[in-house]
């Protein structure tokens, strides 16, 4: 007979784990809080777009892209906030939160030349015009140059190459 047979009158392989541990309740969890929505009369519905670029944004891009060196990406759609900082005392930064048509980069994504298809809704909607003139502002703070093409004169492939050779050209003197 062993020491513990002696001291113990139970055998000790034969106690379990809850015979010596104090039993504890354990509390139910809280069901979880239905979801609300902040007006639930009001179905908000949403649909993916068919595309990033419209037809018209789609032809300019194929031309720009042909008169791009290979040293240059070109990327469409790209917000103003992810490109320019605002350095002014001013916290509120919304006007950054437009986007641009495309931006051509180097490759190392540094921003060199941004691109504006503007359609006839540019020349006649004021709304459009005064945030043109924003757009326009902020490019030449940031000294980003700003090309816009318009869509009524067409697309002529030579005159696109040569606006963005002669806009990369003066980005490359500036720095």
């Amino acid at each position: 007979m062993g020491l513990c047979d002696c001291l113990f009158e139970q055998d000790i392989r034969s106690i379990t784990p809850e015979q010596i541990a104090p039993k504890r309740i354990e509390p139910k969890p809280a069901e979880p809080k239905p979801i609300e929505q902040p007006n639930a009369t009001k179905v908000r519905e949403y649909k993916a777009k068919s595309s990033l670029m419209t037809k018209m944004e789609k032809e300019f891009y194929v031309a720009i892209k042909a008169a791009l060196p290979p040293e240059y990406i070109l990327q469409p759609q790209v917000n103003l906030a992810t490109i320019i900082s605002k350095i002014s005392e001013e916290h509120f930064q919304n006007e950054l939160y437009r986007n641009i048509d495309f931006c051509i980069f180097n490759l190392d994504f540094r921003p060199l030349v941004l691109i504006e298809i503007n359609d006839e809704t540019h020349a006649t909607d004021k709304s459009r015009q005064a945030r043109d003139y924003k757009v326009k502002e902020i490019c030449s703070a940031a000294n980003l140059p700003l090309i816009r093409f318009w869509t009524n004169y067409g697309i002529n492939r030579e005159y696109i190459a040569k606006r963005i050779q002669e806009a990369l050209k003066s980005t490359q003197q500036s720095h």
